[in-house]
Parts: C-alpha cells; structure tokens; sequence
C-alpha cells in the first residue's frame, strides 16, 4: 500500500475539496456503506475494492466500476500513488441496515 509522503497534507486537502468524505469512511478498516450510487474512475495507478460478501476485483488506470449501497473498502494495492474520481449519486436507501457502518451525521 502506498502512503502520501505528507498524509496529513492528503487528509486536510481532501477535506478542502470534498468535505463530509472522511466520516463516509472513517471506520478504522476502511469498511463503509453509502447511500448513493457510486460511479468511480481510475485515473491514475490501482485499487482493490472489497465487497462485503468477499467478492474483490482489482481497476487500475481507465477501469471503471459503479456499485449501488454494498459494504464496501478501498485499498490502493499499487506500488505507486494513485488517484480516483468519484461520483456520487443520492439514492433513497434504508441506512438502518448499514449497522455499525453507518455514516455518522
């Protein structure tokens, strides 16, 4: 797993650009749910997503997935920085059912 070489400057500049992200994950091992849908492309270097189930598959640059309110973790399984573009799209789901991995409002 790659690491910024300043994580504190990613985490704060995440924040800045997108912020409420890091509550959407902000389990210790990275397990979430969202109550949207999710349309995400890999601009630059790899990742792995992890399904609830145990399902995974592995996008790297160009790939592109969208997954609707699944359990679900991302892991840049690369050995370089990488980058994603995220989309979110509300959707009317029930977040009881997201348990301990509700996002925290």
């Amino acid at each position: 797993m790659v690491v910024p070489d300043d994580l504190d400057a990613a985490v704060a500049e995440s924040a800045r650009l997108a912020p409420g992200l890091e509550d959407a994950v902000s389990s210790p091992d990275g397990w979430h749910y969202t109550a949207t849908v999710d349309l995400e492309y890999v601009i630059e270097g790899e990742f792995t997503l992890y399904l609830g189930e145990g399902a995974s598959t592995t996008l790297r640059k160009g790939d592109c997935i969208v997954h609707c309110g699944e359990k679900h973790s991302w892991v840049n399984t690369g050995t370089t920085q990488a980058t994603m573009l995220l989309v979110f799209i509300g959707a009317h789901q029930d977040e009881n059912r997201f348990g301990k991995y509700r996002i925290q409002r």
